[in-house]
């Protein structure tokens, strides 16, 4: 008696559970090839890039501060993990801490180029594309040593390659120039 109900009861879920792996594979066949996707990137790295020559008196790093402080706040809103490279440069480049960044005083001349060097090797060394999201954001008082414009131009297109966007601010002084 409720044996047999039983086993008819497996009889018929085994049948159904045919029928159904059939026809998602025939559906997976047809329109997806089963092909794997990629899985979405949750980690995103946020390159600074600062002119911190003479000409960048501190209200122009504050100013810069404040640009920064809400693009990060953009990527944070989107992405679980949020790394955040902080370069400085004058006629040389160096990654240093937050506070070194907008705080420290350098003086020299400005070869942006040194800047988005580092950050394009940084990039290579440890922030693959297949894992991470990139994004720079450059501040300056728009000063650059004239024959350093065509380095510039080339490093730019290399990092534009690997970055999702690459955002450029020229700094002035006082809060509303």
């Amino acid at each position: 008696g409720r044996i047999v109900v039983i086993d008819e009861e497996i009889a018929a879920l085994e049948k159904k559970k045919r029928i159904s792996r059939r026809w998602n594979e025939e559906n997976d066949l047809r329109y997806r090839h089963n092909e794997p996707r990629p899985s979405p990137v949750s980690k995103a790295v946020m390159f600074c890039v600062m002119d911190v020559s003479g000409s960048m008196d501190q209200q122009k790093k504050d100013n810069a501060k404040l640009y920064y402080f809400l693009l990060y706040q953009l990527l944070k809103r989107n992405y679980e993990t949020v790394d955040v490279v902080f370069i400085r440069h004058t006629t040389e480049a160096e990654e240093v801490d937050e506070e070194g960044f907008f705080y420290s005083t350098v003086s020299g001349g400005t070869t942006v180029s040194t800047g988005l060097q580092m950050t394009l090797d940084i990039i290579k060394e440890r922030y693959a594309e297949s894992e991470w999201n990139i994004y720079g954001a450059q501040a300056s008082d728009g000063e650059n040593s004239r024959p350093d414009n065509m380095k510039c131009a080339q490093l730019l297109t290399e990092i534009l390659a690997k970055a999702q966007a690459y955002f450029y601010t020229e700094v002035v002084g006082g809060w509303y120039n």
